[in-house]
């Protein structure tokens, strides 16, 4: 904590046991209003930090009536503000009683590429929303249905390095939306210990969640 606060200081905070995955994604504000949410369910690489993503899903398979808790709660929080528009960056816990934390609440589009599996996933385009409400443009609702599973994952090394290639297993390559580097030939490469240590980002479409789980179980 010590190493990236740029005052020297931190927070202590409770330690909460979650009864479900933490929840991560973005919404979309307008008029005061929540018009666009979307939360997706992270799953962690335990071998190297567990609090850490290692990739977001869509649909989250929280129960609908926890999800409808969490809008009312950020929706106090956009009334308590008075925020008028604009798409924001969330990060929530559930515990064990279904007692909802709001972590973070960031006034920005989401890192991993949020708002682009969130366009793949429902047709909603959160970065021309953004744009039009700061052209005053009423922002476009056109979407669908999320009717298939679709990921967000952290391209990531168990060690320290340099990068060489990447590679992608057959098996994967039917799923396969898109793969975006951050890193080239020769780059140092970071066990993946923050999210900082990415070295990429791969969107993940898959047919059913069976299918999904296979392969980033793996």
């Amino acid at each position: 904590a010590m190493k990236f606060s740029k005052c020297k200081r931190f927070i202590v905070e409770d330690f909460i046991e979650k009864k479900y995955p933490q929840l991560s994604g973005d919404i979309f504000v307008y008029d005061g209003k929540i018009i666009a949410y979307y939360l997706g369910d992270q799953r962690n690489d335990t071998k190297n930090n567990p609090f850490i993503p290692s990739s977001l899903n869509y649909p989250s398979l929280l129960p609908e009536e926890l999800h409808e808790k969490i809008r009312l709660d950020l929706q106090r929080v956009i009334d308590k503000l008075k925020i008028r528009f604009g798409e924001f960056n969330i990060e929530v816990i559930v515990d064990g009683n279904d007692q909802i934390y709001l972590m973070e609440f960031w006034a920005r589009n989401g890192d991993y590429c949020i708002p682009e599996i969130i366009k793949w996933a429902s047709n909603l385009d959160l970065m021309k929303m953004s744009i039009d409400a700061c052209m005053g443009v009423v922002p476009s609702v056109d979407r669908k249905e999320i009717d298939k599973f679709y990921s967000s994952c952290m391209i990531h090394s168990n060690k320290n390095g340099k990068f060489k290639e990447l590679k992608l297993d057959q098996s994967i390559s039917e799923y396969i939306i898109e793969f975006r580097l951050k890193v080239k030939k020769g780059d140092d490469v970071y066990k993946f210990t923050d999210s900082h240590c990415t070295v990429g980002v791969g969107l993940l479409k898959f047919p059913n969640e069976a299918t999904r789980n296979r392969i980033l179980d793996r």
